[in-house]
């Protein structure tokens, strides 16, 4: 299959939204035969600690194709889009209402939210949020459905959902247990001190280090000290992220995005959306054709179907890339451009 990318050397586009934060993003509009078959607009989603470039080749590939539109946007956080300091503002919620006044300014009447690792949960609550007149379908990659009211009520109550995760997904660590750095004002020392140790720790050994106490941050930190007054050396791949995130000032706001799930923003802002008021029945069912996928060997999330996922996604199919872990990007992105179009073209939305 040949391969196509996006053109990142052109400039972006910036919409600044009703909250006052200034998205900046990559539209690729629809062909006119896509336009004509009222094709929705494909929007990508990226996760954490990553950049929308991460879906170049797949929305490439899909626009080259099928001419459907494509949409990248930097989410909240991630510089250029503005990046508030206050974890509150990074609510699911909110940032829905962001991009669909982004959509709105483009003149996107119909879209299908595909997100990846963090970009998953948010895509799962395109539908929850906006009628299915708009949100005509959503994929979720490598994280699975975030059942809105299991979410944590406060700080205290994060053990409870992380062990909560591990029994739901029948295992014997907690794969969650990294949120409980990550939450810290501490990740942001220990994350930003040295940025090339701090991506090549978590991309070569967050599997052995994760899971149990405070290794991952002990690892991080061990490493940085150990790099002091040499550069790290990190592979090829990862010299780009590198740059990047030295060049936008490092990994506070992103970080945001569990701080918001940990300190209890997300909870509140969902049982205020979706919660039903006086009579407590939650909006949590998934309405539109829905896939789920992830990699083989991605012991964080793996890509056996949760119950809680089934139950809550009537029109749910799934797939699992048999080479790659949780980086489907770098492990194995034409065989998730294959998995991905299969669906698409069977629903017919591309």
């Amino acid at each position: 299959m040949a391969e196509h990318n996006l053109d990142w050397s052109v400039p972006l586009s910036t919409f600044t939204v009703s909250r006052g934060y200034t998205y900046h993003y990559k539209y690729v509009p629809p062909t006119p035969a896509a336009t004509a078959a009222n094709k929705p607009i494909l929007l990508f989603l990226h996760g954490f600690p990553e950049q929308p470039e991460v879906w170049s080749v797949t929305a490439a590939t899909l626009h080259a194709r099928h001419g459907n539109g494509v949409l990248l946007p930097y989410l909240l956080g991630y510089v250029p889009t503005s990046s508030p300091v206050d974890p509150a503002e990074y609510t699911l919620v909110s940032q829905v209402g962001d991009l669909s006044e982004v959509l709105a300014h483009e003149r996107i009447a119909t879209v299908l939210p595909i997100g990846r690792d963090w970009g998953s949960p948010l895509s799962s609550r395109f539908p929850l949020l906006l009628p299915t007149s708009t949100v005509v379908g959503c994929v979720l990659a490598c994280v699975q459905y975030m059942q809105p009211s299991a979410l944590p009520r406060d700080l205290k109550d994060t053990d409870r959902w992380i062990a909560d995760t591990r029994a739901g997904y029948g295992l014997d660590f907690d794969n969650c247990n990294y949120f409980r750095f990550f939450e810290t004002d501490e990740a942001t020392e220990v994350w930003n001190a040295d940025v090339a140790a701090t991506l090549l720790i978590t991309s070569q050994h967050f599997y052995t280090l994760a899971y149990e106490g405070n290794k991952l941050r002990d690892a991080i930190r061990a490493a940085g000290s150990a790099a002091t007054g040499k550069p790290t050396a990190v592979p090829p791949p990862l010299a780009p992220l590198v740059r990047r995130w030295i060049t936008n000032g490092g990994f506070h706001t992103p970080l945001n995005w569990f701080r918001a799930v940990c300190r209890g923003y997300q909870f509140a802002a969902e049982k205020a959306a979706l919660g039903g008021g006086a009579e407590g029945k939650w909006k949590e069912t998934i309405e539109v054709p829905t896939f789920f996928y992830g990699g083989r060997n991605d012991k964080t999330w793996p890509p056996t179907v949760l119950e809680v996922t089934r139950s809550h996604i009537p029109d749910l199919e799934t797939g699992v890339l048999e080479k790659s872990g949780h980086a489907i990007y770098r492990d194995d992105p034409l065989g998730e451009v294959e998995l991905l179009e299969a669906w698409l073209v069977k629903k017919g939305f591309v």
